[in-house]
């Protein structure tokens, strides 16, 4: 029977005990419509939500509202919890919308999910660096005025003083001086200061602010802020603090005072509220708006707060969307960005702090920019990595100026993994029936050893770096020049000896070049200075006038597609390419076979990433950097392309390790595996130095050291979002993209804040029930400034009710918001029961083998009945079983401070407390002994022994890798193993490794060598981390070199023959096949010989 539910009328009021439970939505049915619309990743078109409506409809549910109430009703809430969507006429002739940043951050401060956990102070953390407010940039680098300006210190009376940089302050001993920067250490304030002086006695007494006199002084030692030190100046003998007579700066020099009040300015504006800074990270990337292939290119800005912890900034529900448009450029909405910046950064935000349970004043702080390559190219006014200058943080320089005619190319389709130099990658082939066109120029003669060696050389070093400073000169040069009639091939030439190129500034040049289109003499003069006089004041990248960022050294290096999408990327599809038809099967096998256990990754498909090399993604390349090195051996690749994968897999779990503990020694091993990576590579072949990111990845240690572990700064979470915006571009009717995806994320930020607790303000008068009102706050009303008489707006800060906080807790809610929990002991250390029934102590594995490890009576063990596990969850989260390999800690080992060993039985005792907690009471390992150190994969090897030791599952510290020695071993792929399809195992059968047991070792169980590639817990695996002996550079270049003038002088000689055998067969065998597939791939110049030697 089709029901009969009756359509909710447009003035439809709930009844007053609805509205409280339900508060700020009207009824329960109204809540439940706005979440299921609004969850980030639950996108429904109209159409849609007319079905769902007939759906409630005909199954007799009342009061169902239609399309049209239903936005009337998120207008009211988006007016009362959301946030604005303002719209920007783009300098470059575009429209598009952008979110208002401010809102967005006020909202995140009254969210009791986020509020917590943001911090606001650099800390000073010593030797160790976890997190970005540690780092050199935020904690002594980044400008003082850009850092939070004050801290309160609240005496035992209650009544407290606001402490200000900038600013004159006494201390408890009488001696003055001026803060100029706050930080937190070992959890208390402390401010690096200046040293007042005073110049004399009586009334002629001024100070003397001696730069040259730093002091740290701790907020602890505080006695007078400014308001107080100027009230008991006079009566403590002392001339006012703002009688500054001069200032001694560093270097000895000094200037007279040039202010007559030090009042900082942020003391004003705050009217007695605490005034924080909140750094944030801006991406930028590009992202389709299809969901097929294809491209419709969307420019989208996001960000993340830079205060949350490590653990929590890299979560979806903590990325925010800004912007994004499918016409303009990105320059062209970083102005619209921008221009809300300076506002925040000059006025401050007002916001209520959930925390501290009072407004506060915010203003933000770009940290640093983020994206791929190319887009942070583009922002730092970089020409790109296809320029002769390809790097943005340095000058080096890919070829020398006797080398200009020579040819060039892009790769990946124009992306970040561009070639430069005279050594590019080849595209002489079709893949997938789409020709890939090259442009070739006059090429340049060839090369001798030493400019080779010596291009080496100087792609394997950095540059003098660039500075914001020099490259605004630099441009306004260009501008100048292509200002002038007849300048445009100057500047064009200019642009490519600077390496710089601001294409919003391209914008008014091609403007100024069009206006004399046809002209000359004194009509082409007259013509650009009317043209020249309509220009916009700023008609350069608005990049330049975010305060205190610096685009060449504030783009950190971005380890996803340098490194995954980069480096691995590159040696993975030669490698590929390398092995022969003949041991690809063995490739896939031992892929396969592989164990996965402790890596946190399902069984391997060999296939797919053997024979879809070329269509893998960053989460594939993060598994082959963890299990290469076990399976590249014996397929007849070179001993010097074998060496070049043990330096870069045994250099990742390093750049990836997201808890440093000793700062100094972390970036000495990390810069001394790109080294040896650089020098493997060189020894290898110098044809790989055509690619930017080998000289890219210099900086990386220089970033870490500023920004902290390089996970703080990947873009894996913002590269995730980008599915998210895809959905909301496919759900709309993409007549005004820019618009309605702003608008979609408003609601969306609106329904997230308002679902997760979060507080909002609501004018007194209207809220239905003041007496449920948290908070209340008044702020004075603009008409009232000006010399008028004050008048207040009160307003009640106020949560959701009872119902939406009950729909909060419903997991499948929780899920697609994406809520994560707060407290993870609520799961850690929980196992997973087996079947077999509870028995006694002697009938357990560990009981046949070890004593019980407390000494109860004997009657008492006789009654006590214990219970074991097939699975526990270890205290940072992984879950192992029995069998397993894990590390222990154990003070007896020297260095490494812990043992590897197997989990050998998870132990529970019936009716203990922590059986009650579905906990294990302790955990039986069998040890393993590390017998040396494989000369091949440079890792320890291991040999299981017959102890048996009880720990505790606090003495676990992670889960391991650990892999056979099949190369020792001589292990074959000689094994068939039934092959699983539907879930179910089939008829047919796939090659498998089959393990053998080293010959004269019949004692021991088998050989094991512990994977230190794994990128999990790398802050235990890496203290078992073995060095490979050091390559001296110099030698190892001219090797390659020597290799490389080898093989082209072969190549000319005999250029329409088939390789014969004096040419090295690693690096010439390849059949035509072969070259077809890996000539996308490979360096230009080994293309080049091949194809030669091919056709």
């Amino acid at each position: 029977m089709v029901g009969t539910g009756a359509p909710r009328p447009r003035n439809y009021t709930a009844d007053e005990a609805d509205r409280r439970e339900w508060f700020p939505w009207q009824d329960k049915l109204s809540c439940s419509l706005d979440l299921l619309a609004h969850l980030p990743r639950s996108v429904f078109s109209e159409k849609q939500l007319d079905l769902l409506f007939w759906l409630l409809q005909i199954n007799g549910v009342n009061n169902i509202p239609s399309v049209f109430v239903m936005k009337e009703d998120q207008k009211a809430l988006q007016a009362m919890a959301g946030i604005d969507s303002i719209k920007y006429a783009g300098a470059l002739g575009h429209n598009y919308y952008v979110n208002d940043i401010g809102q967005i951050i006020s909202q995140e401060m009254a969210n009791p999910r986020v509020r917590p956990h943001l911090h606001f102070y650099p800390e000073d953390a010593g030797n160790s660096l976890s997190e970005a407010w540690q780092g050199a940039r935020w904690l002594h680098t980044m400008d003082d005025s850009l850092l939070t300006p004050m801290v309160r210190v609240t005496d035992t009376g209650g009544s407290h003083q606001d402490y200000y940089i900038h600013e004159p302050t006494l201390l408890m001993s009488g001696q003055a001086c001026i803060p100029h920067r706050w930080f937190i250490r070992d959890k208390k304030y402390f401010a690096k200061a200046w040293e007042l002086q005073n110049s004399g006695n009586g009334n002629d007494a001024k100070w003397i602010i001696r730069e040259d006199r730093p002091i740290e002084v701790s907020a602890s030692d505080l006695q007078f802020s400014l308001p107080f030190f100027e009230a008991f100046a006079e009566s403590e003998g002392l001339p006012s603090p703002h009688l500054i007579a001069k200032t001694i700066r560093l270097d000895g020099s000094s200037i007279q005072a040039e202010r007559t009040c030090y009042t900082n300015p942020w003391r004003t504006k705050a009217h007695g509220r605490r005034v924080l800074s909140f750094p944030i990270w801006l991406y930028c990337d590009d992202t389709s708006g299809n969901v097929s292939k294809k491209w419709n290119k969307h420019n989208s800005f996001l960000f993340t707060a830079a205060g949350l912890p490590r653990k929590h900034v890299q979560r979806e529900y903590n990325v925010h969307f800004l912007s994004t448009s499918n016409i303009a450029p990105p320059l062209e909405m970083l102005d619209g960005i921008v221009e809300q910046l300076r506002k925040y950064q000059d006025e401050g935000i007002g916001c209520w702090d959930m925390h501290l349970g009072e407004e506060v004043l915010v203003f933000i702080v770009v940290l640093a920019l983020l994206g791929d390559n190319p887009m942070q190219s583009e922002l730092a006014c970089h020409m790109g990595l296809a320029a002769k200058l390809f790097c943005r943080v340095c000058w080096v320089s890919s070829r020398t100026n006797a080398d200009k005619d020579e040819e060039e190319e892009s790769e990946d389709n124009g992306s970040d993994a561009q070639s430069v130099g005279s050594l590019g990658s080849a595209a002489g082939s079709a893949r997938s029936g789409n020709s890939v066109v090259r442009t070739l120029k006059r090429r340049k003669a060839v090369e001798t050893r030493e400019s080779m060696v010596d291009r080496v050389y100087r792609f394997m070093q950095k540059g003098d770096p660039r500075n914001k400073y020099q490259s605004q000169k630099l441009l306004g040069n260009i501008f100048t020049t292509a200002a002038q009639t007849g300048g445009k091939t100057e500047a064009t030439k200019l642009k490519t000896k600077y390496g710089l190129k601001d294409r919003f500034q391209e914008f008014f040049i091609e403007k100024l070049y069009k206006s004399i289109k046809g002209k000359n003499g004194r009509a082409a003069s007259m013509a650009m200075t009317a043209e020249l006089s309509k220009l916009p004041k700023n008609h350069s990248s608005p990049v330049w006038r975010i305060k205190g960022l610096d685009p060449h050294t504030d783009t950190p290096v971005e380890i996803l597609h340098v490194i995954l999408l980069g480096i691995l990327k590159y040696f993975w599809r030669d490698a590929v390419a390398r092995v022969s038809d003949q041991h690809k099967p063995t490739l896939i096998a031992r892929l396969s076979s592989l164990n996965t256990s402790g890596l946190g990754i399902p069984t391997i498909g060999g296939k797919t990433l053997v024979q879809y090399c070329r269509s893998l993604t960053g989460r594939d390349f993060r598994v082959i950097s963890q299990v290469a090195p076990f399976v590249l051996h014996d397929l007849d690749l070179p001993m010097e392309c074998l060496k070049a994968w043990m330096a870069l897999t045994s250099l990742v779990p390093l750049i990836w390790q997201p808890e440093i503990p000793d700062v100094v020694q972390h970036l000495s091993a990390i810069k001394s595996g790109i080294d040896h990576l650089l020098n493997c590579t060189a020894r290898w072949t110098p044809r790989w130095f055509n690619k930017p990111k080998f000289h890219i990845l210099l900086h990386l240690v220089d970033h870490i050291r500023d920004f902290g572990p390089a996970s703080l700064f990947a873009t894996e979470a913002f590269e995730s979002f980008n599915a998210i915006i895809r959905m909301k571009s496919v759900h709309s009717n993409r007549q005004a993209p820019s618009r309605d995806i702003a608008r979609a994320f408003a609601q969306v930020n609106r329904l997230r804040h308002i679902i997760s607790g979060g507080f909002f303000a609501v004018k007194e008068d209207r809220a239905f029930d003041v007496s449920l009102a948290e908070y209340k706050f008044q702020i004075p009303d603009p008409a009232s400034e000006g010399g008028q008489e004050t008048s207040y707006t009160t307003y009640v800060y106020r949560q959701y009710g009872v119902g939406p906080k009950n729909i909060a807790r419903d997991s499948i809610v929780s899920h697609y918001i994406g809520f994560y929990s707060t407290d993870p002991s609520r799961t850690v250390g929980r196992c997973i029961l087996d079947t077999q029934k509870a028995r006694s102590w002697r009938k357990t594995l560990t009981g046949g083998k070890c004593d019980f490890p407390s000494v109860p009576e004997k009657t008492q063990l006789q009654n006590l009945r214990f219970n074991t596990a097939k699975s526990v969850e270890l205290l940072n989260g992984d879950v192992c079983r029995p069998g397993d390999w894990v590390l222990v800690a154990d003070a007896s080992i020297s260095g490494t401070g812990q043992r590897v060993a197997t989990i050998w039985e998870i132990i529970q005792t019936v009716g203990s407390p922590l059986s009650l907690q579905g906990r294990p009471d302790f955990v039986s390992v069998r040890v393993a002994d590390i017998t040396g150190v494989s000369s091949f994969h440079y890792m320890p090897t291991l040999c299981l022994t017959d102890q048996i030791k009880i720990v505790g599952l606090q003495d676990i510290n992670c889960s391991a890798n650990v892999q056979h020695n099949c190369l020792e071993c001589r292990c074959q792929t000689d094994k068939f193993v039934p092959v699983r399809e539907e879930r179910e195992e089939s008829t047919r059968t796939r090659m498998s490794v089959n393990h053998r047991t080293p010959r004269g070792n019949s004692n021991r169980i088998s050989e094991w060598i512990l994977n230190t590639a794994k990128m999990r817990d790398a802050i235990y695996i890496q203290r078992f981390r073995q060095t490979a002996p050091a390559i001296e550079r110099q030698r190892a270049i001219e090797e390659g070199v020597a290799r490389e003038i080898f093989e082209e002088k072969a190549t000319r000689q005999q250029p329409h023959r088939n390789p014969g055998p004096s040419i090295q067969r690693d690096v010439l065998a390849h059949s035509q096949t072969s070259h077809m597939s890996h000539s996308l791939n490979q360096p230009r110049r080994l293309t080049q010989i091949q194809s030669q030697k091919i056709h």
